[in-house]
């Protein structure tokens, strides 16, 4: 039951697409992507792709991506659900944190947890966030009005927040 794709080599055997594995992978460090890669060659030779097309085809099939190039620790820690909360107290309106080294550059949230008094369940939320904390120092946020009275906490991924 091998489909034929219409399609001869220079030495007029059939390519079939049963010859290949179920996967047609272009990734050069596999047996199977080095096999695809050739065969684009072979169809250069026969002239059903230009050298051209297949310089395109391939730079575009065989680019490397980077999605994570500027992720941080931080944003990876929040996507695993894996971040360490530091408590901190409202000051004012405010929360204070201090920052005692450099770090890499993030966001760390300001998390509130309070007991919903309907349900008796543990609410926890972001309520704001403390922006573009990377050196030592002194960095504030509000305290929105409807979380004052909450526990509060602060992402410390980095582990360089002093205690409050």
């Amino acid at each position: 039951n091998n489909i034929s794709l219409g399609i001869e080599n220079p030495s007029h055997d059939k390519i079939v697409a049963a010859d290949a594995s179920s996967f047609f992978g272009l990734d050069p460090e596999t047996a199977e992507g080095q096999g695809n890669i050739a065969s684009i060659g072979m169809f250069v030779d026969a002239g059903i792709l230009t050298q051209p097309q297949a310089d395109t085809f391939l730079g575009l099939a065989l680019s490397n991506t980077h999605p994570h190039a500027n992720a941080t620790e931080h944003d990876f820690q929040l996507a695993k659900n894996t971040v360490a909360l530091k408590p901190v107290k409202v000051k004012g309106r405010y929360v204070v944190i201090n920052v005692l080294s450099d770090c890499e550059k993030h966001n760390p949230r300001l998390v509130a947890r309070k007991t919903n008094p309907r349900t008796n369940q543990v609410i926890e939320q972001r309520v704001n966030n403390f922006y573009g904390v990377e050196e030592a120092g002194l960095y504030d946020c509000v305290v929105p009005d409807e979380w004052m009275s909450a526990e509060l906490f602060v992402d410390d991924v980095y582990v360089v927040i002093e205690d409050s």
